[in-house]
C-alpha cells in the first residue's frame, strides 16, 4: 500500500484516551499510515467504537483481555466476561494472537474467533490460512465452559485472504465490522473484503481518531 500522509494533528506529542479507557499516542496512531502490523491499542479503539456506537448488541473483546483469558483459571475467566456481559450478547468477538508468553507483548499474527450465542458455535476467520487455529482452538475451549458449550463446536469459516505480511489486524477489524453488519455469512465475507477495502479502513480508522479527538 502507499504510505498515508501524516496528518498535522498528529504530533510527536499526542495522547489522547478514548471511551474512558483507551489511550492512544503518536507511536499507536502512525502504526495506521504505512506497512505496519496494529497493535492491541489500535485495535481496540475501532472495538471500542463499533460495540458503543453501532453494534451494541454485540461484544467485542479487547485484545488484551481476549489473550488474558487465556492464560488464567475458569472463576477468572467467568468474572471477566461477566463483566462484559458475554452471555447477552448474540455474538462475542475474540481477537486472536499467536504469542503464548504472558510476559512479553505482541506476536506475529492476528485472527478473528466468534462466539454465536443462539447457534452455540465458535466461528475461525483467518487471513492467512489457518496459521492461529491451534490459538483459537485453545481460546474456544477456555471460554466454553462459561457459555455452556462445547469448544468443539468451532467452524473453520472461509475469510478474505491478505496478500502482505502486516494487514492481519486490519482484517480482523474489517471481518469484525462485516459480521456484525450482515452476519456470519463466509461465502460473502471472502469476496466482500478485498485488500484494497482493507487498506481504505486504515485511513477510515485515522480519520475516526482525527474527529474523535476534537471531540474531547
Amino acid at each position: 500500500m502507499s504510505r498515508l500522509a501524516k496528518p498535522s494533528w498528529l504530533t510527536k506529542d499526542f495522547s489522547k484516551t478514548f471511551y474512558d479507557s483507551q489511550g492512544l499516542i503518536e507511536e499507536d496512531v502512525s502504526l495506521l499510515l504505512g506497512n505496519y502490523w496494529l497493535n492491541d491499542n489500535i485495535i481496540n479503539f475501532y472495538y471500542l467504537f463499533l460495540e458503543n456506537e453501532k453494534f451494541r448488541e454485540y461484544c467485542f473483546v479487547a485484545p488484551s483481555v481476549s489473550f488474558i483469558i487465556s492464560m488464567v483459571d475458569d472463576d477468572e475467566i467467568k468474572n471477566t466476561l461477566h463483566s462484559l456481559n458475554a452471555k447477552d450478547k448474540k455474538l462475542v468477538f475474540f481477537p486472536v494472537t499467536d504469542n503464548t508468553d504472558i510476559s512479553s507483548s505482541g506476536g506475529t499474527h492476528w485472527s478473528l474467533l466468534v462466539f454465536e450465542s443462539n447457534s452455540g458455535k465458535f466461528y475461525y476467520f483467518d487471513s492467512m490460512g489457518s496459521m492461529n487455529k491451534s490459538a483459537a482452538k485453545y481460546l474456544a475451549s477456555k471460554v466454553a465452559p462459561y457459555f455452556g458449550v462445547k469448544a468443539s463446536n468451532l467452524h473453520i469459516a472461509k475469510a478474505p485472504q491478505q496478500k502482505n505480511g502486516y494487514d492481519c489486524g486490519i482484517y480482523v477489524l474489517a471481518m469484525s465490522e462485516y459480521i456484525a453488519e450482515h452476519g456470519l455469512s463466509d461465502a460473502q465475507i471472502e469476496s466482500e473484503i478485498t485488500p484494497s477495502k482493507a487498506t481504505q479502513l486504515r485511513k477510515v480508522i485515522l480519520d475516526l481518531i482525527e474527529k474523535k479527538s476534537q471531540e474531547e
